[in-house]
């Protein structure tokens, strides 16, 4: 027996088992919206970032500025770790079905460290 004839005949023994098997499920996990209630809290993310900020934020075809743009984020307040790092905190002008989801995003942004999603909850003051 030449040894195309034993990967067909092998390859078309597993293709039979995986088939003929009816355990196999793939698994898919559902997503569900936040259940923090939109009307006693703001979302907000803290970013906490490396490099010069003041820059970017100046820069009106920088992806942080198109990023909030799209999402409709504003920018609350600014900080600074030390010399090198700093941050700044977005608010979420309109709801967000998946917060997360944009957290995620974000972090992708160049010299992004770290976020922070944070529920802060309303009071008369603001």
């Amino acid at each position: 027996m030449n040894t195309k004839s034993r990967i067909l005949i092998i390859f078309s023994i597993v293709l039979s088992m995986v088939l003929s098997t009816t355990q196999i499920k793939a698994y898919t996990p559902t997503v569900t919206p936040s259940t923090v209630s939109s009307e006693k809290t703001t979302l907000h993310f803290i970013v906490y970032y490396s490099g010069d900020l003041s820059a970017v934020m100046n820069d009106k075809d920088s992806y942080i500025k198109t990023f909030m743009d799209v999402y409709h984020l504003k920018l609350v307040s600014t900080f600074k770790i030390d010399e090198e790092n700093g941050g700044f905190t977005l608010e979420a002008t309109e709801e967000l079905d998946f917060p997360t989801e944009v957290a995620k995003e974000i972090s992708l942004i160049d010299n992004v460290l770290m976020i922070e999603v944070a529920y802060v909850p309303v009071t008369a003051e603001s």
